[in-house]
C-alpha cells in the first residue's frame, strides 16, 4: 500500500513539474522580416503584459500597441519624464534605439538602428485614464539579430 502511495505521489509531482515547466516557458514575439513590428501590450488592473521580442535586421520601427484599443490604460503623455517604452541597457554614446514617440495614447514607437546583435532589456510603463502611473513597469527583452 505504501509503495502505491509513493508511486502516486511521484506521478502527481511529475505532472505538476511538467505543467509548471510548460506554463513558465515563453515564446518570443517574432517580428516580420522587414518593415514595422507591432507588439501587443495588455493591461489588466495595472498589471502589464508584453512579450520578449525577436527582431530581425530588416525591421527598423517597433510599435507597442495597447490592446484592446478601448482599454482604459494608456502610455504616459509625459514622454520626456515617463516614456511608455524605453531600452534599459542601450549604449548612451552610440544608441541602438532612438526617436521614442508616443504615437497616440495606445501606441508607442521606437526606432531600431540595428547597430549590434544583442539582447536588450526594455521597460513598458502605462498609466490609468486619469494619468496616474501604474506602479510596476514591465521589463521584457528585445533580441536584435
Amino acid at each position: 500500500m505504501r509503495l502505491k502511495s509513493l508511486m502516486a505521489a511521484g506521478f502527481v509531482a511529475a505532472v505538476i513539474v511538467g505543467c509548471a515547466t510548460l506554463s513558465d516557458s515563453t515564446i518570443p514575439f517574432q517580428c516580420p522580416n522587414s518593415g514595422a513590428c507591432h507588439v501587443p501590450v495588455t493591461v489588466d488592473n495595472c498589471v502589464i503584459s508584453a512579450p520578449d521580442i525577436d527582431v530581425p535586421a530588416g525591421v527598423n520601427n517597433i510599435f507597442w500597441d495597447i490592446k484592446p484599443v478601448t482599454s482604459p490604460f494608456q502610455f504616459p503623455a509625459d514622454v520626456a519624464n515617463y516614456p511608455g517604452v524605453w531600452v534599459k541597457d542601450d549604449t548612451p554614446s552610440d544608441p541602438d534605439f532612438d526617436l521614442p514617440v508616443r504615437q497616440n495614447k495606445h501606441t508607442f514607437k521606437l526606432h531600431d538602428n540595428h547597430k549590434r546583435q544583442k539582447t536588450y532589456k526594455y521597460g513598458v510603463r502605462v498609466a490609468k485614464a486619469d494619468g496616474t502611473l501604474c506602479p510596476n513597469p514591465l521589463d521584457p527583452s528585445i533580441v536584435n539579430h
